[in-house]
């Protein structure tokens, strides 16, 4: 009886573990030299020009609030986002990929993620400080976020 009050305590603890925060840990930050919107362009023409197969998996969205001077950039997997089909899927050789437009989506509004019912990849958050100064923030997937942040680091303009 007592074996079985453990494994049922177990598999309970497993279980709610499963329906965790869906907030990603952070990786990066720094303050870095440039304009926010030309280094978030910079980062996002990157992400869509990297040919390697994990990365054409990704979905970009890049959102810049002029309001608030920040930009940000949501990565989230094809696999799970709604309307994806094998017609168009990137694990599909065959398939005509449905590319999205590299320029930003303008809103007004404060920051909310672009599907809030599917968990992204990565995020990363670039904010204006000072003129010429923005403090950039990386959440996300530990590999593909280092990607990222290699791309961050060579889109600085000045040092």
């Amino acid at each position: 009886m007592i074996k079985l009050i453990i494994i049922f305590a177990l598999l309970l603890s497993a279980c709610t573990n499963l329906s965790g925060n869906k907030e990603k840990p952070l990786l990066y930050e720094a303050k870095i030299n440039g304009d926010y919107a030309s280094i978030a362009q910079c980062v996002t023409n990157k992400l869509h020009t990297d040919t390697r197969w994990f990365m054409r998996l990704l979905q970009y969205q890049f959102r810049l609030y002029p309001e608030i001077e920040t930009a940000e950039i949501y990565a989230y997997d094809t696999r799970f986002i709604p309307g994806i089909y094998a017609s168009n899927s990137p694990t599909n050789p065959d398939a005509v990929l449905d590319y999205v437009n590299p320029n930003p989506t303008i809103l007004s509004d404060s920051p909310k993620p672009v599907y809030p019912e599917l968990t992204y990849n990565f995020v990363l958050n670039i904010k204006k400080i000072r003129d010429l100064e923005v403090y950039a923030t990386l959440h996300g997937n530990k590999y593909v976020g280092t990607i990222t942040w290699k791309y961050l680091q060579t889109c600085k303009t000045f040092e």
